[in-house]
């Protein structure tokens, strides 16, 4: 069942990026790699405001996507970010979800 569920993941169209609490990238789906154009290797080596970077420069204006990419780190309401990207030779609109995960063992 594992498997499935990574090979579900590992598919998905969506970006998914897990981070530890200090901030290091724990695990991130293929799409996070082409968003912030790093390789599965450059990702596992990551911190997270190095990755959310990468992909806020691919962005017409980069400043304004950084700020929006913290307060949504920010907010406790954890509303989505919609943030524009140039990815792929395209315009994308990309939703940034923030959520916390726990481990109950």
């Amino acid at each position: 069942q594992t498997r499935r569920i990574e090979a579900l993941v590992q598919s998905l169209h969506d970006g998914l990026i897990l981070s530890d609490m200090r901030g290091r990238v724990i695990y991130a789906n293929p799409r996070i790699g082409d968003l912030a154009t790093l390789s599965p290797e450059e990702l596992s080596k990551a911190t997270i405001d190095a990755v959310f970077q990468r992909i806020a420069e691919k962005s017409p204006n980069p400043d304004s996507t950084r700020k929006k990419i913290q307060e949504a780190l920010e907010s406790k309401e954890r509303h989505p970010a919609e943030i524009p990207l140039h990815a792929g030779g395209r315009n994308i609109c990309l939703r940034l979800q923030i959520f916390d995960v726990t481990d109950s063992h």
